[in-house]
């Protein structure tokens, strides 16, 4: 048990270090609308629960499992050493919606659908 908590120390540690060393964001949304942003799609890789009571064969088998891969779009908002923020949504007011953050060591990549582009206004 001890050494599952002190790998577990470790490896927090080195994430901290790693992501304390500041590097400069790749892409930082500047809010002076009407910049758009770029529509991106992210790959990622995400953790998968499993619970119950099962034999330990059952439970060699069932963590033997492949992880769950998943793929998100939306504007990217930001992209960094912390990881990647996509928005939903974005009004014409500079208001976003609905975020979705993916930790830098999840992101397996990122590809642009659509450069952000100006586009025209359309009146009623």
């Amino acid at each position: 048990m001890k050494k599952i908590v002190s790998i577990a120390a470790c490896a927090l540690a080195l994430y901290a270090a790693v992501g304390a060393q500041g590097q400069a964001p790749r892409y930082l949304y500047d809010p002076g609308w009407p910049k758009p942003m770029p529509i991106v799609e992210v790959e990622w890789i995400d953790s998968m629960e499993r619970a119950g009571w099962r034999s330990a064969d059952d439970w060699d088998r069932d963590l033997a499992l492949d992880t769950l891969s998943c793929r998100s779009t939306g504007y990217l908002y930001r992209e960094d050493d912390r990881g990647v923020v996509l928005m939903q949504s974005q009004a014409e007011t500079g208001a976003l919606a609905d975020a979705i953050e993916i930790p830098r060591m999840a992101v397996q990549s990122v590809r642009v659908l659509r450069h952000g582009k100006a586009r025209e206004r359309r009146s009623a």
